[in-house]
């Protein structure tokens, strides 16, 4: 049992790792060519949702919580808010565009770059959020689900 916590624990390492690299991987564009980007922060948070709570809803079982009812009770609670307010996040950044543009951007870019490439900049930067934020909702929306089935599994196999 304790050779399966190991494994478990390193199992989750790697996939935090795994998830840092590809959340600097898809941000890095944006961290190179602007100086303060605004929705840095909410786009961490939606790629870090994203990739973790897909992973949770694939491979729960697989997971050092995999056990834990506290855990599965505080993803079932959290995950509401997590939705609403990565929903609102979504509709700010596309409000944000609305009003202001792309133009707003431009005044935070660290160098002078060609037409051509700041509209392929933009175009990923608008590209990626909303790609993540309806990741990351659609899969904060399903794990519940996923802790529901888990919750009565673990109950319902007790007796067998």
């Amino acid at each position: 049992m304790e050779q399966q916590k190991k494994l478990s624990l390193t199992l989750e390492l790697v996939f935090w790792v795994v998830t840092a690299i590809i959340a600097l991987g898809v941000l890095r564009p944006i961290s190179v060519n602007f100086t303060d980007f605004p929705f840095l922060w909410h786009n961490i948070l939606i790629i870090v949702v994203f990739i973790t709570y897909t992973r949770y809803t694939f491979l729960w079982r697989h997971t050092l919580l995999a056990k834990s009812y506290a855990f599965r009770f505080l993803i079932l609670l959290g995950t509401i808010p997590l939705v609403f307010f990565m929903i609102q996040n979504m509709n700010v950044f596309q409000s944000y565009l609305d009003d202001y543009g792309y133009d707003a951007f431009m005044d935070l870019l660290k160098s002078p770059l060609s037409n051509d490439r700041k509209e392929g900049l933009l175009q990923y930067i608008r590209s990626e959020f909303v790609f993540f934020s309806i990741g990351a909702i659609s899969a904060a929306i399903v794990l519940p689900v996923r802790m529901i089935i888990s919750i009565w599994r673990t109950n319902n196999n007790k007796g067998v």
